[in-house]
């Protein structure tokens, strides 16, 4: 505040002395007005001749401009004012809008002359200086808007100018910045930089000179050195610049990786009495991966202004492109031709096309706020891995815009504009057109434009669009559109002919028509679209006839004809549209009658789903579901024991024979029904659904995408309830199946209470063949495991390898608890088969007894299981493994468990085990396999389950197997394996053929942590004998190689079979029998072929 004070006491001493010369002229008959001339003069020469005064009229002016500004706030601190036109601040900050505008540390000002002409500047510089061009913008858009509110058209005419008058004589001796730090959002990372220059026009008869240097301050090198000197009557001025690879610069101009920055140029200016004239005598310069070179010739006339060109030429990579002609304020008239430019050029300011080129041959004449332009364009490119194409000629006269022709070819698509657009009306007169546009092309179009990538095109569905045609007619604020459509489609076999046609505006489109007719479908949409509302109107009805759910729906492969009419109709908002949909169908699946009705309607709020009902008949009459006898409690939600408007089913036995028995009575009149009633709330992720189902055939599971076994058959019935969260939602069921598999009976009964972390089962039975069981009773929940299974059953049925025609039989029995919590589990169980089977005894091949028990249980949240199996005495495996299950349990009952994955829960395990392989093959068939060794492994996990992390080895000693009916034997099997969490390594793997052959195999799996496994393994032969049949008898050598990944896996290599031997009498005897040839016709699915792995095997 020193500066304020020193201020007030230079004012208060000047008021003094005035109003003492004052009072002495009034009291002496003086004058007033020459006191107040005293005074002003007196103060004029305080505030320009005094440095207080100098300092006191910078912070005026400063204070002025912050009132005449709104929002310009500048803070100076050090002011020194040596003399007048000189200027020192130790800081100065401009802020605007609470944003820093520019900030300056040492900066000095010094001017020699104040007036206009001529300028001179002694010297302009500063320590540290920052410029924020975003804040600089804002505040000059500001200034001109309220410049344009103020302004008053004045019609008088203006002044002829001259050169001296546009461009005075000027000095600047210094300007000295030691760093400058630029601020634009659309450069990012503008390094700091310093500059030096001078400058100097019509100064004292001296010549015109110009020097700017601008140095990068410790980053890439950047240096542009720009010197201007006269040399007779031109002014010369020529630049360079220069930067090392991949600076700031150099990433602007995208210049390839390592490549150095350096352009030139040279340019003179003359003077040819009041007109310029610029020579480009040469500008050079890289930009992507191309060099400009630069030449021409500019005139500028000032009074009238007027620019023209004789001629400026671009040179581009060995082709010159020219651009000519004059523009003024009377017109413009000029010629431009762009010869394949690359469009790489304009990679600095768009990346949609990164290759190709531009041509253009095109005029301009005409006014400058109206101008007529008439010619040619060609752009040859490609957009997302797609050939682009686009040509055009265009023709203006008085305002009108004639599109001649506007071809664009792309992704296989050919899109044609045609039309006028009068700017003088402000309207447009357009037509568009796609032909002939196949369901293959529109797949690669959708794949190669942003957004519609995400549309997904049934693989079934093919086709070709005809025509679509788009006319635009009228303001083109808002003009009348008119819309067609032809085409011919087929999804599966489903086969048809679309039209369309739509008319509108910007604000209202309606669908006049939308029919797809075919032999077997009749699909009808009307309606309103308004735009500007935001609200839609439109109705569609489906009419279908002999409709086969497998060859035209493909959604099921099973068989059947469906028939029926369904409504939908949608209105509202767009946003939450109220939906009806009203079903009516009919047909036959399998052989089996049915009808399908139902109603839904409701918007994302609340979805009502009324009398959903599939219906089923076996004896062939459609009409027997109308009879009395499937009414009322028979039906599937509304039954004995659960009327409507019950919370939920009865868990109940009692529920469970009212079930049974109302299956039973529909079975009887060959009825079979599945019905849901209920509502649905999207936004509020709530649901309430009843659904019932009696005597359900399990083969409309495939419709649902589920596959069971051929083997498998029967019908299911249940009455249940889904509601809660639709995310996550509670189910109550009780439930009766029972059919037949392997030609045995089988029967399911039982309740299920399934919520939110949380199972509840009052018991769930199972009984197959009348002597095998197996019953679940109990629950499982977040805080709480108690869970129970048992069951028993004959050997013979369970073990397939028991029941090919052996002599085997025995028990199998099973107990298993889970108890304790999600975070302690306790485990225990024992499954455990006893019995006779064939073995190799003594006296040979034998019965003998056969004991398989492998038993469960857990400590400290580990389950330790072991499996021993015995025949005939003899020890076939013997093995012990402990897994970490704890974690698992306790991350599959967590609360912020949305999807129960298990992909971060910690893995342990331990597991330790031999095998005898003489025993073992006991177990499979004495009379058709041998083999022999022990096999061993010792294997430790960590990690988690998303990637466990093992290591261990696998090894197999003295191995031996021999295929008795073909005589095929292996021996001194030889195999070890090493486990480590970067790969599983073959170390050894060798066998013989004993007949002189050899088998190798070697390789790894890796196991990378941020990809799939990979495989490298070898297999080799050498004249291995693995065909020793009496009838065909052969050596085998060569090599296959498994390569790949997990997701792309392939086997190559190549196998001769040499020497080979065949023996036909082996085969069909010593006479030739005769043959029979029976037709056969299939009727079914193709089967699907296997993935290419073995596609470059060859086989010689």
């Amino acid at each position: 505040m020193r500066w304020l004070g020193l201020f007030a006491l230079g004012v208060a001493h000047w008021v003094g002395a005035f109003l003492r010369g004052l009072w002495r002229s009034l009291g002496a008959g003086g004058s007033l007005v020459t006191g107040i001339c005293l005074f002003l003069l007196m103060s004029a020469i305080y505030f320009l001749s005094t440095e207080p005064g100098r300092v006191g009229l910078t912070r005026g002016a400063f204070y002025a401009a912050e009132q005449l500004v709104d929002d310009l706030e500048i803070e100076a601190e050090g002011i020194r004012s040596e003399k007048l036109g000189f200027w020192f601040f130790e800081r100065l900050r401009i802020d605007y809008r609470a944003n820093t505008l520019a900030e300056a540390q040492d900066l000095e000002v010094n001017l020699n002359s104040l007036s206009r002409n001529p300028i001179d500047i002694e010297r302009v510089g500063a320590k540290d200086l920052l410029l924020n061009l975003n804040i600089l913008n804002e505040l000059l858009s500001a200034l001109v808007d309220s410049g344009e509110e103020e302004v008053e058209v004045v019609s008088e005419e203006q002044p002829s100018t001259t050169w001296e008058l546009l461009v005075p004589g000027f000095r600047l001796a210094q300007l000295d910045i030691a760093r400058l730090q630029l601020v634009d959002s659309r450069l990012k990372g503008i390094p700091p930089v310093a500059i030096q220059a001078n400058a100097q026009y019509r100064w004292q008869g001296k010549p015109a000179q110009l020097f700017i240097e601008v140095s990068e301050l410790n980053g890439s090198e950047f240096n542009l050195t720009v010197n201007g000197r006269m040399q007779g009557e031109r002014f010369v001025i020529d630049f360079s610049t220069s930067e090392v690879g991949q600076g700031f610069v150099s990433r602007q101009l995208h210049l390839p990786e390592n490549q150095v920055l350096d352009a030139r140029g040279e340019l003179s200016l003359r003077k040819q009495g009041e007109k310029l004239l610029l020579d480009i005598n040469s500008i050079a310069a890289p930009l992507a991966e191309h060099q400009l070179d630069l030449t021409g010739r500019i005139e500028a006339d000032i009074n009238p202004w007027r620019l023209s060109s004789t001629g400026i030429w671009l040179r581009v990579d060995e082709r010159r492109s020219t651009i000519k002609g004059n523009i003024s304020a009377d017109g413009v008239n000029g010629t431009v031709n762009l010869n394949q430019i690359p469009l790489t050029l304009s990679r600095p300011w768009q990346d949609i096309l990164d290759s190709g080129w531009l041509s253009a041959d095109f005029s301009v004449q005409g006014s400058l706020q109206q101008p007529n332009i008439n010619g040619s364009l060609q752009v040859e490119s490609s957009y997302r891995q797609q050939p682009l194409q686009l040509e055009g000629r265009v023709d203006t006269q008085a305002g009108v815009i004639d599109l001649q022709a506007l071809s664009l070819h792309f992704a296989g698509a050919r899109i044609e504009v045609l039309g006028t657009v009068d700017t003088n009306l402000k309207a447009l007169d357009l037509v568009g057109e796609i032909d002939e546009l196949g369901v293959e092309e529109i797949r690669l179009l959708a794949a190669s434009l942003p957004q519609a990538d995400r549309v997904v095109i049934p693989t079934a569905l093919s086709g070709t669009l005809h025509q679509l045609r788009v006319e635009a007619i009228g303001s083109w604020k808002n003009p009348n559109l008119n819309l067609s459509l032809s085409a011919v489609s087929a999804y599966h076999d489903l086969q048809g002919e679309l039209s369309a046609a739509i008319s509108g505006n910007l604000h209202a489109l309606t669908i006049d028509e939308l029919v797809f007719t075919g032999e077997k479908l009749n699909l009808e949409v009307i309606g309103q679209l308004d735009i500007e509302q935001k609200q839609l109107d439109l109705h569609g009805q489906i009419d279908g006839k002999n409709i086969s759910l497998r060859d035209d729906l493909g959604v099921t492969e099973a068989g059947g004809k469906s028939r029926g009419t369904s409504e939908v109709t949608v209105r509202g908002e767009w946003s939450n549209p109220q939906v009806s949909i009203l079903l009516d169908s009919n047909g036959v699946a399998q052989d089996y009658p049915f009808n399908l009705k139902g109603e839904a309607s409701g918007d994302m709020d609340l979805i009502e789903v009324s009398d959903l009902r599939l219906e089923l008949f076996t004896n062939g009459n459609g009409n027997q579901f109308g009879s009395s006898s499937s009414r009322g409690p028979q039906s599937p939600v509304i039954a004995s024991g659960f009327d409507k408007g019950e919370p939920e089913p009865l868990q109940s036995q009692s529920r469970l024979t009212a079930l049974a028995e109302d299956a039973q009575q529909l079975g009887r009149v060959g009825v079979a029904l599945l019905q849901a009633d209920g509502s649905i709330e999207p936004r509020q992720d709530r649901l309430q659904i009843d659904m019932g189902a009696r005597n359900l055939p399990l083969f409309l599971v495939d419709l649902v995408g589920l596959s069971l076994p051929n083997s498998l058959e029967g019908e299911l019935s249940l009455d249940g309830r889904v509601d809660g969260a639709i995310s996550n939602p509670q189910i109550k069921t009780n439930l009766i199946a029972q059919g037949e598999f392997h030609l045995e009976p089988w029967h399911l009964q039982g309740t299920l209470d399934y919520a939110d972390r949380s199972l509840v089962t009052d018991g769930i039975e199972l009984l197959w063949a009348g002597r095998n069981q197996l019953s679940i009773l109990g629950s499982l929940n977040a805080e709480r495991l108690d869970l129970e299974l048992r069951g028993q059953g004959d050997l013979s049925d369970l073990a397939n390898s028991f029941s090919s025609g052996r002599a085997g039989n025995g028990d199998v029995s099973l107990y298993a608890s889970i108890g304790g919590s999600p975070k302690q589990p306790e485990f225990q169980g024992e499954l455990r088969a006893t019995g006779e089977a064939l073995g190799l005894g003594q006296r040979g091949i034998q019965v003998q007894p056969l004991s398989i028990v492998l038993d469960w249980q857990t400590e400290n949240g580990e389950l330790d299981a072991s499996l021993i199996a015995q025949h005939g005495g003899s020890n076939a495996v013997n093995s012990q493994v402990s897994v970490l299950i704890a974690p698992i349990f306790e991350q599959l009952f967590a609360e912020n468990n949305q999807t129960g994955g298990l992909r971060n829960v910690p893995f342990q395990l331990q597991g330790r085990g031999t095998a005898d392989l003489s025993v073992i093959a006991e177990y499979i068939d004495p009379r058709v396999h041998r083999m022999r060794g022990l096999l061993s492994f010792n294997v430790d996990g960590t990690g988690n389950w998303q990637r466990p992390l093992l290591t261990g080895d696998i090894e197999l000693s003295n191995g031996r197997y021999e295929h008795r009916p073909s005589h095929t034997r292996i021996a001194d099997i030889n195999f070890y394996a090493q486990l480590s969490p970067e790969e599983w390594r073959i170390v050894r793997g060798s066998a013989t053929d004993g007949d002189g052959g050899r088998i190798n195999l070697g390789g790894a799996v890796f196991l990378p942590p941020d990809s799939s496994p990979s495989f490298d393994i070898v297999l080799s032969l050498s004249r291995a004998h693995l065909l020793n049949s009496p009838g065909v008898r052969g050596a085998i050598s060569g090599d296959a190689r498994l390569s790949g990944s997990t997701q792309d896996a392939e086997i190559t290599g190549r196998f001769t079979l040499k020497p080979l031997a065949v023996q036909i009498e082996q085969w069909i005897g010593s006479s030739v029998p005769e043959i029979q040839v029976v037709e056969v016709q299939v009727d079914g699915p193709q089967v699907q072929r296997s993935s290419p792995c073995l596609a470059k095997l060859d086989w010689m």
